[in-house]
């Protein structure tokens, strides 16, 4: 809740300063992290990560942002290794600075890996855990639509309150080779 309450706020403060924190019109930005991370689970595992994240943003108009994200990723270690993309994301954000508002809409395409065989799912799964805090946790999973708002006021130089909704819409996908389609639910 408490990473809830700062992202927020970090989105609060875009929508109140609106161009201030935008690039002009025209600009982009392209923004790559190399990140390698090394686990050992116990004295006969250990897993690590090569990873790449690749992320672009493109102001369409004075008001409207388009941002396109994904990753390339490697493992290694004892469990079964797996490389390749992940799932694309694409975005867009509409500000509105008179009125302090911002939509979004975001969509995950399925462009990863899935079905994965039992193996590299192993991995997979570990990968997914919170606690090793992997920058690539997961390689794919179905299409997903994201719509929100984001709505804020300032209270003082460099501090604002905000609040903002979302929706995703979860898509199916079939994570386990041989396995039944996944519905995850919507949140």
């Amino acid at each position: 809740l408490a990473i809830l309450a700062l992202g927020m706020c970090a989105l609060s403060q875009g929508v109140v300063r609106g161009q201030e924190i935008r690039e002009p019109a025209g600009r982009g930005s392209v923004q790559i992290y190399p990140v390698y991370q090394s686990w050992s689970l116990s004295d006969s595992m250990s897993l690590s990560e090569t990873s790449t994240l690749i992320e672009v943003q493109v102001p369409v108009a004075p008001a409207l942002t388009a941002s396109m994200s994904t990753a390339r990723a490697g493992t290694g270690g004892d469990p079964a290794s797996i490389s390749g993309f992940t799932d694309t994301q694409l975005g867009l954000r509409y500000d509105i600075p008179d009125a302090n508002l911002a939509f979004t809409l975001g969509a995950n395409l399925p462009s990863g890996q899935h079905e994965l065989p039992t193996d590299e799912f192993t991995t997979a799964s570990l990968l997914a855990l919170t606690p090793l805090n992997f920058q690539v946790r997961v390689f794919g999973q179905g299409w997903n639509l994201n719509p929100g708002v984001l709505w804020a006021i300032p209270l003082g130089q460099g501090v604002a309150a905000g609040l903002g909704a979302s929706y995703l819409l979860r898509g199916s996908f079939t994570p386990l080779a041989g396995s039944q389609t996944y519905s995850p639910g919507d949140e």
